[in-house]
C-alpha cells in the first residue's frame, strides 16, 4: 500500500511540473505574439506615412484627385473572416486621376 501511495504522489508531482512548464510556454507564446503585434502596428503606421507622403507629392505635382480606394484592417476584429476589406470593393480595382486644369475627363489605370 505504501509503495502505491508513493507512485501516485510521484505521478501527481510530475503532472504539476508539466503544468508549470506548459504555463511558462504559454507565457512565452503570448509575449512573442505581443511583440509581433507591436511590430505589425509600427509597420502599418510607417506605410500610412508613406502613402500620405506619396499623396502629398502627387497633389503638389498637379494632381487634383486620385482614387481613394484603400484597404482597411481592424485589429480588433476577432475571428471575422472578412477582416480585410476594400473600402469601395470591386473585382476590378482602378485608379482615377484628374489633372489640374482638365475638363473633367478622367484617365483610368488598371492596377
Amino acid at each position: 500500500m505504501l509503495e502505491l501511495s508513493r507512485v501516485t504522489r510521484r505521478a501527481l508531482a510530475t503532472c504539476l511540473r508539466y503544468q508549470r512548464i506548459r504555463a511558462q510556454e504559454l507565457e512565452l507564446m503570448k509575449s512573442i505574439h505581443e511583440d509581433e503585434t507591436e511590430l505589425t502596428q509600427t509597420e502599418l503606421k510607417d506605410i500610412d506615412l508613406q502613402i500620405g507622403s506619396i499623396q502629398t507629392m502627387l497633389h503638389d505635382g498637379g494632381l487634383v484627385a486620385i482614387g481613394s480606394r484603400g484597404y482597411e484592417f481592424d485589429p480588433g476584429d476577432d475571428g471575422d473572416h472578412k477582416s480585410w476589406c476594400a473600402s469601395h470593393s470591386s473585382d476590378n480595382e482602378s485608379v482615377r486621376i484628374l489633372t489640374s486644369g482638365s475638363s473633367g475627363s478622367c484617365s483610368e489605370l488598371d492596377e
